[in-house]
């Protein structure tokens, strides 16, 4: 089955989700679930340029015209009404004020004799993703994040809890991880 492991019982094909299944439910605040990400948001925060003093850059950065850019293909995710992934945005202030490919960018700005220099333009990390903040979310964001992967209301069962995990991980075979949310058994 690719990515995933196995383990046969005489509980069934997967012990591991069985055992996992008949443990009495304790409760853990969802904040509490979520604060591995808040801490992984912040450490990875990325430099810009080739500058290695982090404080330097950001105050450098506050006042002027930058790009952030994946540099591994379109891993900026828009979050428009288009729900656009591209490759770059531009950001001048506070504000975000151009998206698209590092080369539309650069000709965009150019025609307006605006020159964006390689120091201006950041590179998030290989395989890294950015997305929207959020100012104030206190989290809604994210739970609806959690129940769009895999919401597992659907499941009327156990068994058709298991099947929906199953069918997800047979259609989406390079997901090596599945946040799934929302079945409760009464």
């Amino acid at each position: 089955m690719g990515h995933f492991n196995e383990k046969k019982s005489s509980n069934g094909p997967l012990h591991s989700l069985n055992t996992f299944t008949r443990r009495k439910r304790t409760r853990t605040p969802f904040f509490a679930l979520l604060l591995p990400v808040f801490c992984f948001a912040l450490v990875s925060f990325f430099p810009c340029g080739n500058d290695p003093d982090r404080q330097q850059t950001q105050q450098h950065h506050d006042q002027q015209l930058y790009a952030v850019c994946s540099s591994d293909g379109d891993n900026v995710y828009t979050v428009d009404k288009d729900n656009r992934v591209t490759e770059c945005m531009v950001v001048y202030g506070a504000d975000i004020v151009d998206s698209g490919s590092l080369v539309d960018v650069k000709q965009r700005f150019a025609e307006r004799s605006v020159d964006l220099q390689e120091d201006d333009i950041c590179f998030i990390p290989p395989g890294s993703i950015l997305v929207p903040s959020f100012t104030d979310s206190h989290v809604h964001s994210l739970e609806y994040g959690f129940h769009r992967m895999l919401p597992l209301d659907e499941g009327d069962s156990i068994p058709g809890v298991v099947q929906l995990v199953k069918d997800y991980m047979l259609s989406n075979p390079d997901v090596y991880k599945i946040l799934a949310c929302c079945f409760y058994r009464q």
